[in-house]
């Protein structure tokens, strides 16, 4: 089952903010100090967080409503991640791997446009610091039109992608999937709204409508027989109804018109990441062009349900927090030291929730396919072990890179992954060419850790992050891991059965974790009272 996004630097559109894949819980109101509008253009106050209308940021004390929209997010994003993995599963048994290459090569291109669709005018939107009405209608004529221009180069390019990734029945499958973009423009202002409100419960609600449409309309097409189209008509009429909640819910009217000046500030700000997530997306999808081009149509069907198994745990986490880290770093920025605290609480929540999910998954993957999916994807155990440690990392740098964003650094992102596209299809080509899927995890493995965390780390530094507190966050979730680890070690050896492995060495490996967690870590107790928007987490 594909991903809705596989991962973004920013908020963006339909799929949510990004795989794309987020960074989380901010405290107080910043003060009434002057700051620098997102373009540069002028000087301006900051809305205090009690201040409360149309167009300015929610009322209320920031941290409270931030940690309450985390905690919505989460368990939205849990709702439809179970959906999307129940959906996952019955297709895999009603489709082939050829079917899910296919499917593959309609997301390669539509990742890359859909992070481009709206030219980044969601994140300026949030940012925004003047009068917000000033720039919906221009926001709204930008993205729209951009995502007409989106969708003819889509419909354009698809039968060269098609041969490219030697999956002959894909170009209808690109053209009918591509149609998404086109709702995308049209919900870039609304949903830019809630973000900048921070209004998660619309839109735990709208995507989770979206995913009930989705599972009932790709599953009904795939078992009467309509193979890969299943799934692009699904998303299209799940992103549909997504889109329809979504502008019903943000009550804001942006009526398109043009205003240069405007269009120039809002593109300013917004244009550098829209182009940096776009290039994230191509990172993150032109495994799928090699896969396609060195291995054929059906390894690339079995890797893209290696990803996805390996994506949709994080995802539960980064596209949640990724709704409220830009808006709640934007409102910060007056305040350093919160800042500061707050990212590193970040920090420190994701990873103590990364680390089991990779370290339990990657443990049993060759269990999970088989008793998940069955014997035809087997071949998918084999990159899976080394996509769950992608997986985890893209978590921590979306969090960096949304960081170095938000400090007014957007270029330097974009520098960042300009190098991680040039270097990673060198490496995925020697991989698998050498060893196969297996080859292209490791490939991915090498790159993200050995080149791209170290440089993402220096620029977060450069930013005026401290690392030093960011240390303090890897001792208890390390120790967790390597006693969870131990156990699972110890016990495999006595439980053969694959569907009984699932269930006891899963119960073992993270309770087990969960034991040298919890146990007085004040990172679990604070994290506790945000969500539920106590005031003693203030920060």
């Amino acid at each position: 089952m594909p991903e809705q996004q596989r991962g973004s630097g920013v908020p963006s559109g339909l799929g949510a903010p990004a795989d794309a894949a987020g960074a989380e819980v901010m405290a107080d109101p910043v003060g009434a100090e002057p700051m620098v509008d997102p373009v540069g253009t002028e000087r301006v106050t900051p809305p205090s967080a009690e201040v409360d209308s149309d167009t300015d940021r929610p009322s209320g004390s920031l941290g409270t409503r931030v940690s309450r929209g985390l905690g919505w997010s989460l368990a939205g994003q849990a709702v439809t991640r179970v959906g999307i993995f129940t959906s996952g599963v019955i297709l895999a048994r009603l489709l082939v791997p050829e079917d899910m290459g296919e499917v593959a090569a309609g997301l390669l291109v539509l990742n890359v446009i859909m992070a481009i669709n709206e030219l980044g005018v969601i994140p300026a939107i949030v940012r925004w610091t003047g009068d917000v009405k000033r720039a919906t209608g221009t926001a709204a004529t930008i993205a729209f039109l951009n995502s007409v221009l989106m969708y003819a180069i889509a419909f354009f390019i698809a039968p060269y992608i098609s041969r490219l990734t030697l999956t002959p029945g894909s170009t209808w499958v690109i053209r009918i999937m591509s149609l998404s973009v086109l709702v995308d423009g049209l919900v870039a202002v609304p949903l830019a709204m809630l973000y900048r409100r921070l209004r998660v419960l619309p839109q735990m609600v709208a995507e989770v409508l979206g995913m009930l449409v989705y599972v009932g309309v790709a599953v009904g097409l795939a078992a009467s027989g309509a193979g890969p189209n299943s799934i692009a008509w699904g998303r299209v009429l799940g992103a549909t109804a997504t889109g329809v909640i979504l502008i019903g819910a943000s009550w804001w009217p942006a009526r398109p018109n043009f205003d240069l000046r405007t269009a120039r500030e809002l593109l300013r700000f917004g244009l550098p990441l829209a182009v940096s997530a776009a290039v994230f997306e191509a990172v993150m999808s032109v495994d799928y062009l090699i896969v396609g081009r060195e291995l054929a149509g059906a390894m690339l069907g079995i890797y893209l349900l290696a990803f996805n198994l390996s994506s949709w745990p994080v995802s539960v986490l980064s596209m949640a927090i990724g709704r409220v880290s830009f808006a709640g770093y934007s409102a910060l920025l007056g305040d350093h030291e919160r800042l500061v605290r707050g990212f590193v609480q970040s920090v420190a929540v994701a990873l103590s929730a990364t680390v089991p999910m990779v370290l339990v998954l990657g443990f049993l993957s060759d269990d999970v396919v088989q008793v998940v999916y069955g014997s035809v994807w087997s071949g998918a155990a084999a990159p899976l072990r080394w996509l769950l440690i992608v997986g985890g990392l893209r978590v921590l740098l979306q969090m960096a890179g949304e960081l170095i964003a938000v400090m007014d650094r957007p270029g330097v992102v974009l520098r960042l992954r300009f190098i991680w596209l040039l270097l990673l299809p060198l490496a995925l080509d020697f991989g698998a060419e050498r060893l196969g899927l297996a080859g292209v995890g490791m490939a991915h493995v090498a790159i993200a850790a050995v080149v791209m965390t170290p440089l993402f780390l220096w620029e977060v530094k450069r930013s005026g992050m401290p690392l030093q507190p960011l240390v303090g966050t890897l001792p208890r979730p390390t120790l967790a891991a390597m006693v969870s680890l131990l156990a699972m070690t110890l016990v495999s050896p006595f439980v053969a059965e694959p569907a009984v492995r699932l269930v006891i060495l899963g119960l073992v490996g993270g309770g087990s974790y969960l034991a040298v967690l919890l146990p007085a870590n004040p990172v679990v107790t604070r994290t506790w009272h945000q969500l539920r928007g106590s005031q003693e987490a203030a920060l």
